[in-house]
């Protein structure tokens, strides 16, 4: 399979995923859910868009990815980019739509009797996703280094005349 062909199927699959399931999936959920969501604090339209507009940038950036050189510059911002779109979803996620919260989500819901709040703590996995994006960032700038060593090498050997 070409690079063209598996950058344009691994497009739709994320479209799928990160577009299509979100936008598609609160019709499914009940109005009382959403209520109840709604009153903790939580965005979830909000959160529901967020999704799938990283999803809709992901799938773009993974089309550039598939249709250009991988000694290309633009190759580079496309995996760069999509490094920081990978890390911004995490951010989101563990943040549950907020991203400015940084990990750090009060859930607050009124019972009878007083108020139950409940602090979710999701700091360490925002620590892990930045080393973990850091790794990637450093592992993209290497392998399109080394495509373009590949490149030269492959330029000079075609312009040395056989022995």
């Amino acid at each position: 399979m070409s690079r063209r062909t598996s950058a344009v199927l691994s497009a739709l699959f994320t479209l799928v995923i990160f577009v299509g399931l979100p936008l598609y999936a609160p019709s499914q959920i009940p109005e009382e859910y959403f209520e109840m969501i709604s009153e903790t604090g939580v965005d979830l339209n909000a959160f529901i868009y967020q999704i799938a507009t990283i999803g809709l940038i992901a799938s773009v950036l993974t089309l550039v990815k598939g249709f250009v050189p991988m000694t290309s510059y633009i190759y580079l911002l496309a995996s760069l980019s999509s490094n920081a779109m990978m890390l911004y979803f995490n951010l989101v996620t563990f943040s549950v739509g907020d991203f400015a919260k940084f990990g750090q989500v009060t859930v607050t819901t009124d019972i009878p009797g007083g108020v139950n709040t409940m602090l979710l703590d999701m700091r360490l996995f925002i620590q892990l996703a930045f080393l973990a994006v850091g790794l990637q960032v450093i592992y993209t700038v290497l392998e399109f280094i080394n495509a373009r060593k590949e490149e030269a090498k492959a330029g000079i050997e075609a312009s040395t005349p056989p022995k």
